[in-house]
């Protein structure tokens, strides 16, 4: 989740749309109107008494660059417009992938609920096999012994054995049923 897309994620004024171009085209022409301005006003304007008002005739050159300035503070606000459209869109694609993101979480949740429940499931089958096939070993010694414990001297109860171990299939059969209802598809 750690990608970041070049398209919606800006990194340089190029990326934006911008270069150095606009700046050049918005500086070279004022610094021509300048340079134009001051060299004509001394050609034209040879005596020293009027160039005092030298100083004064750059009033309209001040108007000028007030007005440039204007110019480069909408190109501003502009590319501030350009900016915060491409983070809106960004953010826009981050809530989408983070929604992605929790659903994909929400199902892996889910299919680890279920796969924990088969391994309890499989667990309490292969526990009830093992004592199935104890049941029925203790019950084979039985019958080849004649009544009288394969381990021991002491009598087993038969009986209990068999009731145990028809209780141990019924929960063995009724293990294999639910594995079929939920796991099987119809």
């Amino acid at each position: 989740m750690n990608q970041t897309n070049k398209s919606t994620t800006p990194q340089t004024h190029q990326e934006f749309g911008i270069g150095w171009k606009p700046f050049v085209y918005l500086i070279l022409p004022v610094t021509l109107i300048a340079v134009t301005y001051g060299y004509l006003l001394f050609t034209f304007v040879p005596e020293s008494a009027e160039r005092g008002l030298f100083g004064d005739a750059f009033g309209a050159l001040n108007a000028l660059f007030s007005g440039l300035g204007f110019a480069g503070l909408f190109y501003t606000i502009i590319l501030q417009q350009k900016q915060l459209h491409l983070q809106s869109r960004e953010l826009f694609l981050n809530r989408e992938e983070f929604h992605k993101s929790a659903t994909a979480n929400q199902q892996t949740a889910v299919a680890l609920t279920k796969q924990l429940e088969t391994q309890i499931i499989a667990t309490r089958i292969s526990a009830c096999g093992m004592l199935l096939n104890s049941y029925n070993e203790q019950l084979d010694e039985w019958e080849e012994s004649e009544g009288e414990s394969y381990r021991s001297k002491k009598p087993i109860d038969v009986s209990r054995i068999r009731k145990q171990r028809d209780m141990i299939e019924q929960q063995l059969q009724a293990l294999l049923q639910k594995i079929e209802q939920e796991h099987i598809p119809s």
